[in-house]
Parts: C-alpha cells; sequence; structure tokens
C-alpha cells in the first residue's frame, strides 16, 4: 500500500543525504521533504495534510502536540546521542562530565522532547582526546545508520519499543546550555579549560562569555 512519509530535517547536508537513501530504498511511497529552518517554517508545515508516517531526522524544532497524538507510534525521531543524553546540546554535556561516546537513539515522537519509546539505540566509546566536535559527527553519522537499519520495520510498522529507557537526570535545554557558557571569573584554571573542551564550537551562534560591568566579552581561542 502507498503511505504518505513525511521527513523532517534541519539545515544539515546529511539529512538530505538520509532523505535521498530512504526514497531509494522505497520509491513506492510517497516522500515529501520537510527543512525545517524556522518557526515560520514550522507553522506552514504544521497546516499541511496529516501523513501516513512522521520521520524527524536531526530536525531542530519540535512537533505539535496534536499531529503527534494522531500519528501515535507512526510518528519518530531520531536523536543524534545515545539514551544517556537525552534533551538539546548532549554531547556537549557528556563531554563536560567526562562521558566520553557517541551515540543515537531512535524513538516514538511525543509532547515531551526525546522522552518516547525507544526503538533502538546504539552508542559507542570515543577517545577523549577527539574532541567534542568529532564526537558529534561521529554521532550524526550513527544516527543515519540507525535509521536506514530500522526503515523496513519502520514503514511496515512492525518494529517495537526496544525496553531500552532514557537516562532523565541527565535531560537539558538550551538554556542550560546557554547558562554554562557563561564563565564567571571566579571559576578555577581547571574549571575554565574544562568549559572550553565541552562548549566551544566555531559555529555556534551561542559562544562562551565572561560578564564584567555590564560589559559582553566572548571567548575566541588563539589562532
Amino acid at each position: 500500500m502507498r503511505q504518505s512519509i513525511h521527513f523532517l530535517t534541519g539545515a544539515s547536508s546529511l539529512g538530505h543525504i538520509a532523505f535521498d537513501n530512504a526514497c531509494s530504498f522505497f520509491p513506492e511511497h510517497d516522500w515529501q521533504l520537510y527543512v525545517m529552518t524556522d518557526e515560520q517554517v514550522c507553522r506552514t508545515y504544521s497546516a499541511t495534510t496529516m501523513p501516513d508516517i512522521l520521520i524527524s531526522f536531526m530536525n531542530p524544532y519540535v512537533v505539535k502536540r496534536d499531529r503527534l497524538e494522531v500519528l501515535g507510534s507512526r510518528a519518530v525521531n531520531v536523536h543524534p546521542a545515545p539514551p544517556s543524553y537525552p534533551g538539546r546540546d548532549p554531547h556537549h554535556f557528556s563531554f563536560y562530565h567526562g562521558h566520553y561516546s557517541a551515540g543515537a537513539t531512535l524513538h516514538v515522537m511525543t509532547s515531551k522532547v526525546d522522552s518516547g519509546p525507544i526503538l533502538d539505540h546504539v552508542e559507542i566509546p570515543v577517545a577523549p582526546s577527539l574532541g567534542v566536535t568529532s564526537m558529534i559527527k561521529l554521532s550524526e553519522h550513527l544516527a543515519l545508520g540507525i535509521l536506514l537499519k530500522n526503515l523496513t520495520m519502520l514503514i511496515s510498522g512492525t518494529i517495537h519499543p526496544s525496553g531500552a529507557q532514557w537516562d532523565v537526570a541527565n535531560y537539558r535545554s538550551r538554556k542550560d546550555f546557554v547558562e554554562i557558557c557563561q564563565i564567571d571569573p571566579s571559576l578555577s584554571k581547571e574549571e575554565v579549560d574544562r568549559r572550553i573542551r565541552a562548549f566551544y564550537h566555531p559555529d555556534y551562534f551561542n559562544k562562551l562569555y565572561c560578564l564584567i560591568h555590564g560589559h559582553k566579552f566572548i571567548y575566541q581561542p588563539d589562532e
């Protein structure tokens, strides 16, 4: 039976690669790509016809509750990190806590981010010397792998929860990331170095910073 499948992703090229692969494996279905880049795109998507299946892959925006409630287990997300770190910016907090691993989690989407039943996950240890940026890239490729591995069962509706659980104690939001990026001058050198290693990324809008007498100073490493 021909099914309508909505594929939601962000601006990353890997999302387009995932979509192209999925389409090529199952060309008999009606695939539609939605690149979620801002709130206006999200509102436009919310007004579209309900699909048979919704796949969210490296999509930075939350899908509306009413759509998820209708789709139930037919709405899935690939979280590019292991279940031990749900929420936003998982790799950075994982690295900060000394949990050096890359991973990906396939789960049913619910109204609360990264809390639905886990369908499959993968996790591999990485050397701390690789740094957080390499950990992120490896996790993204593991996310692609776990999606393609389970795609047949997702489309046929034969996939079931694995029994794995989220570590809710490690759930973090973007607010948590922004707060930890503020470097207080009273912090020890060891703590400042630890935060730089874990949270600095050259391409991020939210950067490490310090406030002194109302002036904001952005961290920029020496070339």
